[in-house]
């Protein structure tokens, strides 16, 4: 198989290694889902397992999803989903580490971009009607919110008002807790986005902290962080 079976499956358990197992075989064939680029927790529910998943790796655990170690919230019930629909690609750059709890909706034909290094750490939300892309190392912390439509379409005299636009984030972006990111944002490289706070239009300077509802920089800063 390409790896040490038996070290591979102490490490994740048999159940998460069957599932592994599963999501590999199923988007990369036998040579290469052998090799288990994807690790999937046990707790992982496949509510759809359509489309096409990207990498630039097999190297095995190059991905990991439903794993985590954040103390306040339940490993054993907080279940990630995946709904992966008809013609979507979701597309790996580099390592990623989607936490416990996450939960992921990819349409038909959206395109879902994670860069290298990216990080949920537990219980937050994707939904990609179009088109969503992450830079590198981007970390987004728990209950984060982040959709590129409003699901119900909203028409005037026949024509559209609503329609899905994508979003973009940028590298080195800090995105904390309870943050809801809607259709059209555009987040610069460098920015850290406060809790709580939501975002709804461009934010073009970089190295900002942005706060509030609806989200605004603050002035006079050239923040660098770090996890």
């Amino acid at each position: 198989m390409g790896i040490n079976l038996y070290k591979t499956i102490r490490t994740l358990g048999l159940r998460s290694f069957i599932k592994s197992l599963k999501f590999n075989l199923h988007y990369f064939g036998l040579k290469k889902g052998c090799r288990l680029p994807v690790f999937v927790s046990k707790n992982v529910l496949f509510n759809k397992m359509r489309g096409e998943v990207i990498l630039d790796s097999i190297n095995t655990g190059h991905i990991r999803i439903g794993f985590g170690s954040i103390g306040i919230f339940d490993r054993k019930y907080d279940r990630t989903v995946l709904e992966f629909c008809d013609g979507a690609k979701i597309i790996f750059c580099g390592n990623c580490n989607i936490g416990h709890g996450s939960k992921i909706s990819v349409q038909n034909n959206a395109v879902l971009t994670f860069g290298k290094y990216f990080c949920i750490t537990s219980n937050s939300t994707i939904i990609c009607a179009k088109k969503i892309n992450f830079g590198n190392n981007v970390l987004i912390s728990w209950d984060v919110q982040i959709m590129d439509t409003d699901f119900h379409k909203i028409y005037n005299n026949g024509v559209l008002q609503n329609p899905d636009k994508e979003i973009l984030v940028g590298d080195d972006v800090w995105i904390n807790s309870r943050v809801v990111i809607l259709k059209g944002s555009v987040i610069s490289n460098g920015c850290v986005v406060g809790a709580m706070s939501l975002l709804n239009k461009e934010y073009k300077t970089f190295n900002r902290v942005l706060v509030g509802v609806p989200c605004h920089e603050i002035r006079n800063t050239n923040i660098l962080w770090e996890r």
